[in-house]
């Protein structure tokens, strides 16, 4: 998570953007994974983790000196596709979303964080944009299904001209081992 928290937060802010903290939130992950419908597995190996944190960065702005918060979470999936005579492969997924950013004055971050989060709280849903969200979510669960699909596909094909080339190696073996004693003489045999 550090070396996420540094690539998403602090790498896009402005240069000399000095990371403070990072504050693992386990209830917030719990919650979250709660709300994406809990433990998703097939498999008794499949794993699916969610994690949460506040990355807390200081940096100069135009404003002068602030302090910023930015509430990120990923989601690592590991799962099981089976494959032809009952042999699969792995495919690990990892997602990073980040949820939430608050700023303000160096100093006064903790303080305007009570105002700010019910600020954020106070705002609405609209239909439009929640029917908006759901057809991205339908896209991009249609995309991920379709390259699952694909990925099942190329390694099916992949597996097949392994065993086609094993085939032909044994068939070689065989066929030049026969050929060799036939070219034995009686005596060699």
């Amino acid at each position: 998570m550090n070396r996420l928290a540094q690539r998403l937060v602090v790498d896009r802010r402005p240069p000399g953007t000095r990371l403070v903290s990072i504050t693992h939130d386990r209830e917030f992950a719990r919650k979250m994974k709660d709300n994406m419908g809990g433990e998703r597995t097939v498999h008794p190996n499949d794993r699916f983790e969610v994690e949460a944190a506040v990355v807390r960065v200081t940096y100069d702005s135009a404003l002068g000196p602030v302090e910023e918060d930015v509430a990120i979470q990923m989601i690592s999936q590991r799962v099981y596709i089976a494959g032809v005579n009952g042999v699969g492969t792995w495919t690990d997924t990892i997602s990073v979303f980040p949820l939430v950013r608050f700023w303000a004055p160096v100093g006064q971050l903790d303080a305007n964080k009570p105002l700010l989060s019910k600020i954020l709280a106070s705002g609405k849903q609209h239909d439009h944009w929640a029917g908006e969200v759901e057809k991205l979510r339908t896209k991009y669960a249609e995309a991920d299904a379709e390259a699952a699909k694909e990925r099942t596909k190329q390694w099916e094909e992949r597996q097949r001209r392994s065993s086609d080339q094993n085939k032909k190696f044994i068939d070689a073996v065989i066929v030049g081992g026969l050929a060799l004693e036939l070219l034995k003489t009686p005596e060699e045999r």
